[in-house]
């Protein structure tokens, strides 16, 4: 993919992990369950809050090359930038997430 190509929403990239359960002119809001193993591809995200409903241990990986563990318990809340990123559970239990985009 080259820089000027966009990275694709979630919801396209990931349909195996991101369902659409609301959105209006001001959010975009998800519901996000990945299993262990399982991987949501590359996918670009504008500003968005994390709600952890299941926490874990996941990797995101960065279209550079980065990589970084994060691990949310659950009833966390994180704020997350505008990024791209693909994300992959390392546990061995579901990690379960309302994922909150802030249009702009």
């Amino acid at each position: 993919m080259s820089k000027k190509e966009e990275f694709p929403s979630p919801l396209k990239a990931a349909p195996n992990v991101y369902k659409l359960i609301f959105e209006n002119q001001r959010v975009t809001v998800f519901d996000v369950l990945i299993k262990p193993g399982e991987k949501a591809k590359m996918h670009k995200h504008k500003d968005h809050v994390v709600y952890a409903i299941e926490g874990g241990t996941a990797q995101l990986a960065f279209p550079d090359g980065k990589k970084e563990k994060i691990q949310p318990k659950t009833g966390d809340t994180i704020w997350m930038d505008e990024q791209t990123h693909e994300t992959t559970n390392l546990g061995n239990k579901n990690i379960h997430l309302l994922v909150i985009e802030v249009k702009k």
